[in-house]
């Protein structure tokens, strides 16, 4: 790869929320007086290549919480979301070795870009979910995932 400037653009396709599930306990008085829930997030990653459109990677990030009580570990809900991204351009950022799979060195502030998106995505997606339930006052927390796409690269 040269050294060259690279034009990649990208647009989102598709928004959706790919899984959904939650168990209303039998006491909710602590849930109704504020109880703090703990949270596991997971952000995943996929690029494949447009079968529709050629020279054109779709970016695919899938953005899974779980909401579990502090005190005894059990998960109260959960949800996936997932959000598709057209991308045009990483066909010069290929970085793949003949006889291997098809790799890119994609730019760090795409991936921070697209991760931001999909996690601001998958916060209003389980808003609406968790709007008819008793858990409808809690949100994902407003973080910054650049700290963690950073803190991945880093680690490589």
């Amino acid at each position: 790869m040269s050294d060259k400037a690279i034009n990649v653009s990208f647009k989102v396709i598709k928004i959706a929320t790919t899984g959904f599930s939650f168990n209303e306990p039998e006491d909710t008085k602590s849930l109704e007086d504020g109880q703090e829930l703990g949270v596991n997030l997971d952000v995943a990653l996929n690029i494949e290549t447009d079968s529709d459109i050629d020279q054109r990677q779709l970016l695919t990030v899938i953005v899974t919480s779980e909401f579990f009580d502090k005190k005894n570990k059990v998960t109260l809900f959960s949800h996936k979301a997932k959000t598709v991204f057209a991308v045009e351009g990483l066909e010069e950022m290929d970085d793949n070795v003949e006889g291997e799979d098809i790799g890119y060195k994609i730019p760090i502030d795409l991936m921070v870009m697209t991760q931001s998106l999909a996690f601001s995505h998958a916060r209003a997606l389980l808003a609406t979910e968790t709007s008819n339930t008793i858990y409808k006052d809690f949100y994902l927390p407003l973080i910054d995932p650049a700290i963690f796409t950073k803190n991945k690269v880093s680690q490589k």
